[in-house]
């Protein structure tokens, strides 16, 4: 997200069931983005740490095939929003809730499903989680 050129990239790792990385996305992030990475001072990767069980390799995974639709950022800042009433691994980031996700944010459902349930994306995500 940003300019390509911005004079600081900031790398976030992150598992998207994380609470510490949920309330950077929800308090920080958005501060970032109006200060800094809308004036072109700032750019901000994001990159998958997706340690936390199951529903986090599926969160990156859907994070993913949101991205080859144009639209990781949006669906990044649903699934940052998503609450987990019953904890990490509790259902809120299942494939069905993901593909109902998806649908809310706009995404072409067909390909967005299609790709999620190939699990093409997860050697990208494991690569990335060291």
């Amino acid at each position: 997200m940003g300019e390509p050129n911005a004079p600081v990239t900031i790398e976030e790792w992150a598992d998207l069931q994380c609470p510490a990385c949920r309330q950077f996305a929800l308090g920080t992030e958005p501060q970032l983005r109006t200060a800094y990475i809308a004036t072109g001072k700032v750019r901000l990767v994001f990159h998958h740490m997706a340690f936390i069980g199951q529903e986090s390799l599926w969160a990156a995974q859907a994070s993913e095939c949101a991205g080859e639709q144009g639209r990781f950022w949006p669906y990044y800042d649903a699934l940052s929003a998503t609450d987990a009433p019953g904890g990490r691994n509790s259902g809120a980031y299942s494939k069905l809730s993901l593909k109902r996700l998806a649908a809310q944010v706009g995404l072409q459902q067909a390909t967005f499903d299609s790709c999620l349930d190939s699990d093409r994306t997860q050697a990208a995500v494991q690569a990335e989680t060291v």
